[in-house]
C-alpha cells in the first residue's frame, strides 16, 4: 500500500507535466491528499527533475487546472507546451464560469465547441451577453473554437502570447495574491469541483 503523495512522487518522473498536474489537482480536489503533505514528502527525497516538477505544482500559489471538457484540457496543455502563465481555470466573474483566466492581465479564455456554444441560440446568446458583461468590467476576452484547439495551435497560442503581454503592459505586475482581488472574482473551492 502507497500514499497518494508517493503515486504522485513515482509518477512524476512518467507523466507530461500537464498530466501531473491534473492528478495532482484532482487528488487535492477530492481531498485524497494536499499540497502541504506532498512537499512535506518531497522535502525528505533527493532532488531530480521529477521531484523539482513536482515541488512546483505542488507551490500553494499555483493554481488549480482543473476543467470540466476534453476540449478545455487540449488548450490548456497548449499553454502549458508553450510555457505561458498558467490560468485559473473554472472561475466565477461577474455570475459566468471562465474557462480560462489570467487575472494579472484582466484576461478571460473561452474554449467554445460547437455543439454546445454553436448548436442552441441560447447559449450563443449567453455567450455574447458574458462577453459584454465582462468588458464592462475591464475584463478581455478571447474565444478559441474546437477547430482552433485542433488544426491552429500555433496561430492561437501565439496570438494568446501577445494579448497576455499587451494586457500587462502598464498595469502593476504584482502577485495575483498581493493585489487587491478582481471584484466579482471568486475561485472554486476543492469542495465545490
Amino acid at each position: 500500500m502507497t500514499t497518494v503523495e508517493r503515486a504522485l512522487l513515482d509518477a512524476a518522473g512518467a507523466l507530461p507535466a500537464r498530466t501531473l498536474a491534473r492528478a495532482l489537482d484532482e487528488a487535492v480536489a477530492a481531498r485524497w491528499t494536499s499540497r502541504t503533505k506532498l512537499r512535506e514528502l518531497l522535502d525528505r527525497v533527493s532532488p531530480c527533475p521529477a521531484v523539482r516538477l513536482l515541488a512546483q505544482l505542488a507551490d500553494p500559489g499555483r493554481p488549480s487546472g482543473l476543467t470540466e471538457s476534453r476540449l478545455a484540457e487540449r488548450a490548456l496543455a497548449l499553454i502549458a507546451a508553450a510555457q505561458l502563465p498558467a490560468p485559473h481555470t473554472e472561475v466565477e466573474l461577474f455570475g459566468y464560469r471562465a474557462d480560462a483566466y489570467w487575472p494579472e492581465a484582466a484576461l478571460v479564455l473561452e474554449i467554445d465547441s460547437f455543439g454546445f456554444h454553436g448548436l442552441m441560440r441560447e447559449n450563443f446568446n449567453r455567450d455574447r451577453l458574458k462577453d459584454r458583461t465582462l468588458g464592462r468590467h475591464g475584463i478581455a476576452v478571447v474565444r478559441w473554437s474546437e477547430d482552433d484547439v485542433a488544426r491552429r495551435g500555433l496561430e492561437i497560442i501565439a496570438a494568446l502570447a501577445t494579448t497576455i503581454a499587451r494586457r500587462h503592459d502598464g498595469r502593476p505586475r504584482d502577485s495575483p495574491h498581493t493585489r487587491p482581488p478582481t471584484p466579482g472574482y471568486a475561485p472554486r473551492s476543492a469542495a465545490a469541483r
